[in-house]
């Protein structure tokens, strides 16, 4: 929904890509990655904003970093209840089974078949909600 994504996210994004995301094509790009979210090409777009250290895979702090700014937003939206960063990053593990331990890699997101509601949960207070209310 409108004003649900965390301007952290929002922020990374524009510092992500070679084209300002002001500008047309930007734009397109964005709402393209956001309208097909499971597609390859939309986990490429979403992770190369998630991976704000560029090493390639997201690390429980990086999961603790963006879910942060989601659960702020849960507080100020008086919801009943909300899950801890520990519970939430565990159950992304659980969901992507990483190759390599703690460490998700875009390949990896891409290869579970469930990337796309990870990323969704990581930058949309909505989408978390809706996947955590499923």
């Amino acid at each position: 929904g409108p004003g649900t994504m965390t301007d952290s996210y929002a922020a990374s994004l524009c510092s992500s890509s070679p084209l300002c995301c002001l500008d047309f094509s930007g734009y397109i790009e964005f709402v393209m990655a956001m309208r097909y979210r499971a597609t390859k090409q939309a986990i490429t777009y979403h992770f190369k904003a998630l991976d704000i250290h560029h090493r390639g895979y997201l690390t429980i702090g990086d999961l603790n970093y963006w879910y942060k700014e989601v659960m702020e937003m849960m507080n100020h939206s008086s919801l009943p209840f909300i899950p801890s960063s520990a519970d939430v990053c565990g159950e992304i593990f659980d969901m992507i089974h990483p190759q390599q331990k703690y460490h998700i890699t875009l390949s990896d997101l891409i290869e579970c078949k469930r990337g796309y509601i990870v990323i969704g949960m990581l930058i949309d207070m909505n989408y978390f909600w809706a996947y955590e209310n499923r």
